[in-house]
């Protein structure tokens, strides 16, 4: 398969020095129109201010096709700045870029915004509904299989543990299924990656931490150790 190089063009904006900006990038194809395009969304704020109500998006489209950035009009959200719930990775699934986001407000909702790559529109989408946060204390979303995945994470027994959810109908809230939980006596983590799921939805290969494989078996709740980074049988 040939592979191809996007030289992509300088972004447009210039930033003061006073101040602070954040960047949330997401990449992806467009089916429909044949073309590229990043997305960049761009939290602007003062550094001693702290009334959120002043801290604005601005969001910005490169196309492959016109080698060019262009301003969207309008970001529908306003979003806590809350780090838990502003994570900076984007995973692309059914054509669209998703995050984990919350609302800016007390007690603000939490839920997925997608963005469509092909119509350029954002939409919220649901998460399962379960009481949040219910001890969790981050949470990340992945693709398995190519669905969306939601990962949260828990202390457990002076460890940490993790709940996968599924999204096996793309956007529709009740079709989210829980599809395990994780927990590793003596192994505290960080970050877990579902990076397959075998057909017979009895093994789900894991990565933890970036840095170790495990094959976690969902009828025993058995997982078994692969390969650690730096050997020969991770390569593999």
């Amino acid at each position: 398969m040939d592979s191809k190089v996007l030289g992509i063009t300088l972004f447009p904006i210039e930033y003061h020095t006073r101040g602070r900006a954040i960047f949330h990038l997401g990449f992806g194809y467009d089916h429909v129109n044949d073309e590229y395009k990043v997305l960049n969304r761009i939290r602007f704020s003062d550094l001693c201010d702290r009334d959120q109500s002043s801290w604005y998006d601005e969001v910005y489209i490169y196309s492959s096709k016109q080698n060019s950035w262009r301003r969207m009009k309008h970001f529908p959200f306003k979003l806590s700045n809350y780090h838990y719930y502003c994570a900076l990775d984007c995973v692309l699934a059914d054509g669209a870029l998703h995050w984990f986001m919350r609302e800016r407000r007390l007690n603000g909702v939490i839920y997925i915004i997608s963005f469509d790559l092909s119509n350029e529109e954002f939409q919220k989408m649901p998460c399962p509904m379960i009481p949040w946060p219910l001890g969790y204390f981050q949470h990340n979303l992945k693709v398995l299989n190519g669905s969306l995945c939601l990962i949260l994470y828990y202390d457990v027994g002076g460890g940490f543990g993790a709940d996968i959810w599924v999204m096996e109908d793309y956007g529709v809230e009740k079709s989210w299924t829980k599809l395990t939980s994780v927990t590793m006596p003596g192994w505290t983590f960080w970050s877990l990656t579902p990076l397959a799921l075998s057909k017979n939805k009895r093994q789900l290969l894991l990565q933890i931490d970036g840095v170790k494989l495990v094959l976690h078996d969902l009828e025993a709740k058995r997982i078994s150790d692969l390969a650690t980074r730096g050997d020969l049988k991770f390569c593999c």
